[in-house]
Order: C-alpha cells, then sequence, then structure tokens
C-alpha cells in the first residue's frame, strides 16, 4: 500500500478551497456594498440628531437642508450668515426623496421643528421613512417592497 496523495487529489482539494474563497468573496463584497449603504443612512440620521442638539445646546437654530434633485443635503447653522457645516452626497445606489415638498429640517433652540415632515430614502428595493415630528422627534420606519 502507498503512503501519500495522488496529483489528481491534490488537484482536487485545491480547487474545492478555491471555489470557496470565490464564494465567500463575493458574499463579503455584498454584505459591505449593504453596510456602506446603511452607514450613509445612519450618517444622515446621525446628522440630523445632531442638528437638533446643537441648537439646544446653542441656541441657535440649526437644520438639515436636503437637495433631492442632486441626491445631496447640507447641515446649516442660522446665524446672520447661513454657515454649512457639513455638505454630503448620497451615493447613486440611495434615492432621497420628499414628501409634501419638505426639503428641510431646521430645529428651533428647544429642538423642535419649525415645520414636520418625512423623507424617503430607497436603496436595493427598500424604503426607509424618516420622519420628523413637530417636537423634534426623529423616527425611522422601514419597508421592504419586493
Amino acid at each position: 500500500m502507498e503512503k501519500g496523495f495522488t496529483l489528481i487529489e491534490l488537484i482536487i482539494v485545491v480547487a474545492i478551497i478555491i471555489g470557496f474563497i470565490g464564494v465567500s468573496a463575493f458574499g463579503l463584497l455584498r454584505y459591505q456594498e449593504s453596510v456602506e449603504g446603511a452607514g450613509e443612512v445612519r450618517e444622515l440620521i446621525g446628522d440630523l440628531r445632531y442638528a437638533k442638539q446643537m441648537s439646544i445646546a446653542e441656541q441657535i437654530h440649526y437644520g438639515v437642508v436636503f437637495n433631492f434633485t442632486e441626491n445631496r443635503y447640507q447641515v446649516v447653522k442660522y446665524t446672520e450668515d447661513t454657515e454649512v457645516i457639513k455638505e454630503k452626497g448620497m451615493t447613486d445606489d440611495i434615492n432621497l426623496k420628499n414628501v409634501d415638498q419638505y426639503s428641510e429640517a431646521r430645529f428651533t433652540r428647544f429642538g423642535a421643528v419649525f415645520r414636520s415632515g418625512e423623507i424617503i430614502i430607497e436603496r436595493d428595493n427598500v424604503i426607509k421613512t424618516i420622519k420628523i415630528k413637530p417636537s423634534g422627534f426623529i423616527h425611522v420606519e422601514r419597508d421592504n417592497i419586493n
């Protein structure tokens, strides 16, 4: 009886390992894309909450202004001159949509908003609705549209 492996057995084992690596890499890339998109949505929600907190802390109006045609938004500080604190463009696979011409979440010095509304974020057949209540409370709802 001979000890060891034949060349065919080694080639089969290497091919199986390469197959596992290929499947894993593909899954990892898809997972990374979904995490990046989710990160942008979380960043937008964080920026809304930041504007609210800064309004309360500094007793100055802050807000988030949306540009739905260019798929971007700005965090702004309202003083004598409107100061842009941050500008963010969303990636091509994320679509910002407004409801009822809602294009700005402007917070009072008490954390409430001047006008409540909703922003819809659509990505990969998932819709997230960010609802901004009159009190300034920010609520996120998720709906699958498959």
